[in-house]
């Protein structure tokens, strides 16, 4: 059995929630990414993130390999929890994740609570079936190159070599489990599907529309102002996107109680 408390531990304090929101980090990324999200849940929302192996309080344990074989234990997690509303959320690397693990929820018919699904930063699961066997592995220069270009990673962090040295077995690990993720079975999400991207990043307009082959009713997407780290740059206006598509999907009022701006 996979523990909730280790996989998906509460960021927020909130007593009888009535709905979970839970979010999948990106490469590199922990639970430390979510928590500023904390202060714009709305009263009775609970908001859970994925506490990956081999990092914060898990670094001790063995970095996962396989994307597949974590949302197994994503989804595994997901399922011992009480059955509130559930809304998931994943970025980048997340987003992979995210959509697997949906997949798992729903082929085991257990999840009728599963409200809504949010893609975001992500390309399609056929981009990922379809993209050449990386030859080696991504230098230390390159990651450095990748993070500086991606705009989302503090510069304190990689100009510092001890820090950077800390932190790059993480994010290595994590760029080859997404270099060897090749979906084979490629099923439609039933659940409603929200993709969001940046204005200035690599992800296309085509590119985000390729994922509306994978829902099998409700498909939106939304681009916000930013590169690749808009979840960050533009956090209150993703969040309150959540709770507009949420409400608009399934008439559940109490998302749009959040100080947000318009």
């Amino acid at each position: 059995m996979n523990d909730p408390q280790s996989w998906l531990p509460v960021i927020n304090q909130c007593e009888s929630p009535i709905a979970r929101l839970v979010c999948i980090p990106y490469s590199g990324g922990d639970i430390h990414a979510y928590r500023p999200w904390a202060a714009l849940m709305p009263a009775g929302i609970e908001l859970r993130a994925v506490q990956l192996p081999g990092r914060g309080k898990r670094l001790n344990e063995p970095q996962p390999t396989d994307l597949t074989d974590v949302a197994a234990c994503i989804a595994s997690a997901i399922e011992q929890l009480d059955p509130l509303p559930l809304v998931l959320f994943g970025h980048s690397m997340g987003a992979a994740l995210c959509y697997e693990t949906v997949c798992r929820l729903e082929k085991g018919g257990k999840l009728e609570h599963l409200k809504h699904v949010f893609l975001s930063g992500g390309r399609s699961p056929d981009h990922h079936a379809r993209k050449p066997v990386a030859e080696h592995d991504v230098s230390d220069d390159e990651i450095r190159e990748r993070l500086l270009r991606y705009q989302g990673t503090p510069l304190e962090l990689l100009e510092n070599k001890d820090l950077f040295d800390l932190f790059l077995p993480i994010l290595r690990g994590d760029f080859r489990m997404m270099a060897g993720y090749r979906p084979v079975e490629m099923p439609v999400i039933q659940a409603p599907v929200t993709v969001f991207s940046g204005i200035d990043e690599q992800i296309t307009a085509k590119q985000l529309d390729a994922w509306s082959v994978y829902a099998g009713g409700y498909f939106s997407k939304f681009r916000f102002d930013g590169g690749h780290f808009f979840i960050h740059s533009a956090r209150p206006r993703v969040i309150k996107r959540i709770f507009q598509e949420v409400e608009a999907t399934t008439g559940f009022r109490r998302w749009r109680h959040a100080a947000l701006p318009v």
